[in-house]
């Protein structure tokens, strides 16, 4: 694996991590994540990704894009709402990131028409495991 792309990750990973962890912490309303964090993340994509926004889509592109927003805004709103609740965090938000990993790599198969093998079918079920093991009391 290339250097700088795992450490891209591992600075993702550390950030996606922490901050949950800090707004849990803070105790602020879902409102305000979404005016402190998630708003300005979104104009910083803008301004960065401002280039490619030169070309406009449209046909099968717009379609995938707004099924991308619906999803989006459907996994937004269930975060928010596991932040504010009164959950077993920790365990929620790992399972969280281990479900994560296992619906990415499930599309990776369906969507993009990567190789299921053999390995990749053990760690769907030791994640699966695992996000139980998490969120179990």
């Amino acid at each position: 694996m290339e250097i700088r792309g795992m450490a891209l990750c591992i600075l993702s990973a550390f950030g996606f991590s922490v901050w949950p962890l800090l707004a849990r912490a803070s105790g602020a309303s879902p409102g305000w994540l979404a005016l402190m964090v998630f708003i300005p993340a979104g104009l910083a994509n803008l301004l960065i990704s401002g280039q490619s926004l030169r070309e406009v889509p449209s046909g099968r592109v717009i379609g995938l894009l707004l099924a991308c927003m619906i999803l989006d805004l459907m996994a937004l709103l269930a975060y928010l709402r596991m932040l504010g609740g009164g959950y077993s965090f920790s365990g929620l938000m790992t399972a969280n990131v281990i479900l994560m990993a296992a619906f990415t790599s499930l599309g990776g198969v369906f969507i993009l028409h990567e190789p299921f093998t053999r390995d990749k079918a053990i760690g769907l079920v030791l994640g699966c495991v695992a996000a139980w093991l998490l969120t179990k009391n």
